[in-house]
C-alpha cells in the first residue's frame, strides 16, 4: 500500500468510524478500490484477528474504537449497496479471522449501543454466512460473554436466524428442544453433539460423554440457562467438572459468577 494509498484508506476508516456518510460516498465515489483494498499494518490492532482488514470490518468496531457512530447501519448499507464483499475475512488464520458479521457478534459496541441486531439482520439480508467456519460467529459471541453477558443474546438471535448447534451451543441458548435432540433414547449423546467450531484451547482432545456434559452445563451456567442446566444434571453432568471456555477450565458454579446466575437465570 503506497503513502498516498494508506492516506485516502484513513480518511475513508475514519468516515466510517465517525459516521460520516457523505465524506464516504465521496471518497468511495472517487476511489471505488477502497472497496475491496486491505489496510495493510503489522501494528496493534492489525497484527491479530483484524489483520489486513477491508473497509467494511470497520462497521463492526471491533476492536473498540474511540467512538461509535448511532447511524452505523447508513454507513453499512452505502458500503454494501455500493459493492463491499459481504463476507470479506480478515488475514489472521487458521483459526482467528473474521468476517463482518462475526466482528459484530463478538463485539461491545455493536451491542452496547443497541445497533447490532439490525446491523446482523442486515448482513444476513446481503448474503452473509451465519455458519461460516462451522460456528466461529456463534463461538465468538459466547466466548467474550464472561466480559459482555450482552453478546450471548447476540449468538441465540443468530441460532433463531438459522445458526447450527450443538449441545453446548444449543445450551446456552437455552434451547431444550435442541438439548434434548443430541440426546438418544437411552441417554446416550448423538455424534452431532459436538463439533461446531471452537478456538484451540477451548475444545477436549477427548469429547467423552461425561466431559461433553460437563461442556454443556459450563455454557449453560454462563449463560444462566436454569431449566437447561436442570436437565443437564438429570443426565448425569458433574457439577464439578472442568470444562475449556474462554481458554480457561472454569466449572459450572465458575460459569454461573461469569454469567451473574442469579440475575441472569430464567
Amino acid at each position: 500500500m503506497s503513502p498516498i494509498e494508506k492516506e485516502r484508506f484513513d480518511q475513508a476508516i475514519k468516515a466510517v468510524v465517525n459516521g460520516e456518510v457523505s465524506l464516504l460516498s465521496q471518497l468511495i465515489e472517487q476511489h471505488p478500490a477502497l472497496l475491496t483494498a486491505r489496510y495493510e499494518s503489522e501494528e496493534a490492532p492489525y497484527s491479530a484477528y483484524f489483520h489486513r482488514p477491508t473497509l467494511l470490518h470497520f462497521v463492526a468496531g471491533n476492536p473498540d474504537p474511540a467512538s461509535y457512530p448511532a447511524n452505523m447501519l447508513e454507513v453499512l448499507r452505502l458500503l454494501v449497496e455500493a459493492g463491499a464483499e459481504v463476507d470479506a475475512v480478515t488475514d489472521f488464520e487458521p483459526y482467528w479471522s473474521w468476517t463482518t458479521l462475526g466482528l459484530v457478534a463478538s463485539g461491545n459496541p455493536a451491542v452496547n449501543s443497541g445497533q447490532a441486531y439490525e446491523l446482523m439482520a442486515y448482513l444476513i439480508k446481503a448474503g452473509a454466512d451465519i455458519n461460516f467456519k462451522q460456528g466461529l460467529n456463534i463461538f465468538g459471541a459466547f466466548f467474550h460473554t464472561p466480559s459482555n453477558q450482552r453478546l450471548a443474546a447476540l449468538a441465540t438471535w443468530l441460532v433463531d436466524q438459522g445458526g447450527e448447534t450443538d449441545l453446548a451451543y444449543a445450551s446456552a441458548c437455552g434451547k431444550l428442544d435442541l438439548v434434548k435432540a443430541f440426546v438418544t433414547p437411552d441417554g446416550q449423546l448423538t455424534s452431532t453433539a459436538y463439533g461446531r467450531y471452537r478456538l484451540p484451547g477451548n475444545y477436549f482432545d477427548q469429547p467423552t460423554r461425561e466431559a461433553l456434559l460437563a461442556e454443556a452445563l459450563v455454557y449453560a451456567c454462563l449463560c444462566g440457562q436454569q431449566a437447561v442446566a436442570a436437565y443437564l444434571l438429570e443426565l448425569g453432568a458433574d457439577i464439578q467438572h472442568p470444562a475449556p471456555l474462554h481458554q480457561e477450565r472454569p466449572t459450572p458454579l465458575h460459569a454461573a459468577v461469569w454469567g451473574n446466575w442469579p440475575t441472569q437465570a430464567n
